[in-house]
């Protein structure tokens, strides 16, 4: 049953020291799960706690976790520090019951080391007993081992305080074993720039969707071409099994074989025909006696009749 409800001291104090644990920082902690993977384990695990310890117990809900938090970052800010304190000397005497102050100055460290890590700003030397547990760029393998050793510490230091640590020591085995899945092989790669690679792969993403938009279009046009190539090509084979199926219905005449022509013998030049004779002049009439040099008639018939002539 998760809901909101006035915690004790002993949940609060068990709700730091989980958060310590787990560590629901972006980049502190374990990078190969979500802030909000990690705030579900939270939650799970302080609900595990409870119900071995009372019959009757409430789980607070995400946001009553982060408003533990919350408080105690702006508690452990306001508090002064010792003079000769160095950073993260609270880990090395860090408990499950330790007092508030010094639970609270773990979680204000962690989420400073965080914010570091986010904004690019340079860290000094960590600490070993921390080094591994917190800097995004120890190995995945050096992270592992150093998880599966300290297994055998926070177990003994569970008896201190109703054997919470145990627990979340057996917790984080289990999700130790779960990153040798590939997924978390995948995200470990990917944990020291998550942004830059979701990033990446939805700008590939993106291109991939244009990219097939384009081959749909390209396929559709090359089909539609292939069409009209083949409907042209059939319309084509019709047309000529048509002039075929016409030639062969039209009847084929026999052509009968011309005799060879003999060769004409040359013909003798035709000769000219002879001149005709010139015409001579017409001899002048003979005037009958009795007419006049203009030919008029002046004689009679009888006259005529009876002229032998010259």
């Amino acid at each position: 049953m998760r809901q909101r409800s006035k915690l004790s001291h002993i949940d609060v104090k068990l709700i730091l020291w989980l958060i310590v644990q787990i560590k629901p920082f972006k980049y502190v902690g374990d990078r190969t799960l979500s802030q909000s993977r990690k705030w579900d384990l939270i939650q799970h695990r302080f609900e595990n706690e409870r119900i071995r310890s009372s019959s009757n117990h409430v789980v607070p809900t995400v946001r009553t976790l982060q408003r533990q938090m919350a408080s105690a970052l702006r508690k452990a800010r306001n508090r002064k520090l010792a003079s000769d304190y160095k950073p993260y000397a609270v880990f090395e005497v860090l408990h499950p019951r330790s007092s508030f102050p010094d639970l609270e100055l773990a979680v204000l460290e962690l989420h400073d080391l965080s914010e570091a890590y986010k904004s690019g700003q340079m860290v000094g030397p960590l600490p070993p007993h921390i080094k591994e547990e917190v800097d995004p760029h120890v190995s995945f393998g050096e992270r592992k081992r150093r998880r599966s050793s300290n297994a055998s510490q926070l177990s003994s230091s569970s008896s201190a305080y109703s054997g919470y640590s145990s627990h979340a020591s057996t917790d984080k085995y289990e999700v130790s074993e779960g990153e040798t899945t590939a997924v978390g092989l995948l995200r470990g790669i990917m944990g020291e720039n998550r942004r830059f690679h979701e990033d990446m792969i939805q700008m590939m993403r993106r291109h991939a969707t244009v990219m097939n938009g384009r081959l749909e279009k390209l396929t559709e046009i090359l089909e539609a071409g292939e069409e009209a190539g083949e409907a042209s090509e059939s319309g084509d084979e019709t047309l000529k099994s048509g002039e075929e199926a016409v030639e062969a219905s039209e009847p084929i005449e026999p052509t009968e074989p011309t005799e060879p022509t003999e060769p004409t013998e040359p013909t003798e030049p035709t000769s000219l025909a002879p001149a005709a004779p010139e015409a001579e002049p017409p001899e002048a009439p003979v005037v009958p006696p009795g007419s006049s040099a203009s030919g008029e008639k002046r004689s009679s018939l009888r006259e005529v009749l009876n002229w032998d002539g010259p």
